[in-house]
């Protein structure tokens, strides 16, 4: 593998013109310059068309494409489709990354002989001040320890963006259209597939937590997205013969169905919420029986979220 290799870093951008000048200047400032940046407009409706157009005619590392609005899955996937890159990295519009991420991350999977590197972030808010650190540790993880931090740690190894990806390890794979936690039905697949993946310490990513995001908005039935994408991992684990990870994420399965019942009118629902407490929960944490996720599910999506 080459350090030198060229990295198509896809950035999907909607409607987020006070945040796309930075998010780009970032990348551009890459002290890893053999770079195919990729900015694929959905359908926004403020300026980010014409910024987009705007950085293009400057740099010829940039690539725009204009397409209807589909949603960051269907962006990132439009970008998956024409990228040229030996290496795929992905950048959300409204955050920036340090000018040494990808030369770290292309050194480390390089070093390695990995086809996945991931480094940590740092969780900012819209005026930059640092909220949170999430860390990754070690140099280098085996297919079952990347599995294990997948499920017992989460954090920088569920999102899609703070990692470098080998092209080859992303064939048939592209994020579902229309979900929400379409991060975790792709890092599923890729961890499942990667013999180890190299690990880059440094919090190079800032992942800004602004107000008005899909993840700070209100409950919606789509929340239960990521009970979806769970138990893909759940079966996923099970294949592969890993039982005490596939329970571990039959159990935050429960934990994600008994957030969204929290978001329902107690008085309307009374009966059928105290249903569900007492012959239901018990029977989850004592035998992760997905059978009574799967119940559990159905009742949440089909009778309460309409």
């Amino acid at each position: 593998m080459n350090i030198d290799a060229k990295i198509s870093v896809i950035i999907p951008v909607y409607n987020v013109e006070k945040y796309l000048a930075k998010c780009i200047d970032s990348v551009i400032a890459q002290t890893h310059d053999n770079l195919e940046i990729m900015l694929v407009n959905d359908g926004s409706s403020d300026s980010c068309p014409q910024i987009c157009d705007a950085y293009a005619k400057n740099d010829n590392r940039i690539k725009v494409i204009h397409k209807p609005n589909g949603g960051i899955s269907s962006a990132r996937n439009a970008g998956l489709d024409i990228a040229t890159g030996e290496w795929i990295g992905f950048v959300d519009s409204d955050d920036w990354v340090l000018p040494n991420m990808y030369e770290e991350l292309i050194s480390a999977a390089v070093n390695e002989n990995s086809d996945l590197a991931v480094c940590g972030y740092i969780r900012v808010d819209e005026n930059g001040e640092h909220l949170k650190y999430i860390s990754v540790y070690g140099k280098v993880l085996t297919n079952a320890e990347a599995l294990t931090n997948l499920v017992v740690s989460g954090g920088a190894y569920n999102v899609a963006w703070s990692k470098l990806y080998k092209k080859s390890i992303l064939e048939g794979i592209r994020f579902p259209v229309g979900k929400i936690h379409e991060d975790v039905f792709v890092t599923n697949r890729i961890f499942c597939k990667c013999n180890k993946v190299a690990i880059v310490p440094s919090h190079l990513y800032m992942y800004v937590k602004r107000e008005g995001s899909i993840m700070t908005s209100s409950y919606s039935i789509e929340r239960l997205h990521a009970c979806d994408a769970f138990f893909e991992r759940y079966f996923m684990l099970k294949e592969k013969g890993m039982t005490k990870l596939a329970n571990l994420t039959a159990r935050k399965i429960g934990m994600c169905l008994i957030d969204a019942l929290k978001y329902l009118d107690y008085v309307e629902h009374k009966r059928k919420i105290d249903f569900l407490y007492k012959n239901v929960f018990w029977k989850l944490f004592a035998a992760c029986d997905l059978r009574v996720l799967l119940l559990l599910y159905y009742r949440l999506k089909v009778q309460f979220f309409k």
